[in-house]
């Protein structure tokens, strides 16, 4: 019997702003059938989860009488959100009228991430508080992003003196 198999195994594509994209995944089959083939295409989670990263996919794919290739079209749902490049699997099984090639019978779809990763910036301008009479007085000073992060953001914050002066009038910081 003819085999059927992914054409490569590895495809990418890149996540776009607003709306989906689409991949298309090529099937082969190895020789024309004189009866239909069909086999199963199923998605599996990665590190990309649907449905919020892609629409899953559990089709069966039928190959008429004669045909060698079809095409089968994976849909990437679009964010805004900066995050790691993402990955999941498609996987053939349950063919009829063919057997699955076993070195070609998962495909790997790398979803590269296309968004800026946030800047980070003080919320205010200037900050102030009443230095008191003993002890510490502490401050809170608040950090934003721009924009949400998929990814953690870590940041260096540190104190430079000005009219006021460490140790003396505060406490450094540098962490």
């Amino acid at each position: 019997p003819p085999v059927v198999a992914f054409e490569v195994v590895e495809y990418a594509t890149y996540e776009v702003e607003v709306g989906p994209t689409t991949v298309p995944v090529k099937l082969t089959l190895s020789a024309p059938n004189s009866a239909s083939t069909t086999v199963q295409v199923t998605s599996a989670n990665g590190t990309a989860t649907a449905p919020s990263d892609y629409v899953a996919l559990n089709t069966l794919v039928t190959f008429a009488p004669g045909e060698t290739t079809r095409v089968v079209t994976l849909t990437v749902n679009g964010d805004t959100l900066f995050e790691a490049d993402e990955d999941l699997t498609l996987t053939l099984s349950a063919a009829t009228g063919a057997t699955i090639d076993p070195e070609f019978d998962v495909a790997t779809v790398t979803i590269f991430n296309d968004d800026l990763a946030p800047t980070v910036g003080f919320e205010g301008a200037a900050y102030a508080t009443a230095e008191g009479n003993a002890g510490t007085t502490p401050l809170g000073v608040s950090l934003v992003l721009d924009a949400p992060s998929g990814q953690p953001v870590t940041v260096q914050v540190a104190s430079t003196d000005g009219t006021a002066t460490a140790p003396g009038d505060y406490v450094a910081l540098n962490t």
